[in-house]
């Protein structure tokens, strides 16, 4: 963010056909690596308001480490894979587009 602007509102943009068949496919590997029982996730599309819930990632295991670090596994391929962008809208009527930071994805292991 720009010295001495404000943001007011966080607006979510996504290619969402690809989004969707790309985190199905998240899904699956996090399912195969963690044991996963079940998966939920929810990414609001739109304007969200600054420290209102964007994204939510809900999973299901046997063993509460295999469902922690998938949690973990998912948001990070969420932010490094699918087709979804946020822009900044500023106090000074600008915006700017956010970059997710490179992740690396190879770091995260299958805990059984």
């Amino acid at each position: 963010m720009p010295v001495g602007k404000r943001v007011l509102k966080l607006e979510y943009t996504a290619y969402e056909k690809m989004a969707r068949k790309e985190w199905m496919k998240v899904v699956q590997e996090a399912r195969s690596k963690y044991h996963l029982l079940g998966t939920v996730m929810h990414h609001r599309i739109g304007e969200v308001g600054v420290g209102q819930t964007s994204v939510i990632i809900a999973v299901s295991s046997a063993h509460r480490a295999d469902g922690l670090n998938a949690v973990h596994f998912l948001i990070d391929s969420l932010k490094a894979r699918l087709p979804i962008w946020k822009k900044e809208q500023l106090d000074d009527g600008t915006g700017v587009w956010k970059e997710n930071e490179a992740i690396d994805l190879s770091a995260h292991k299958a805990t059984h």
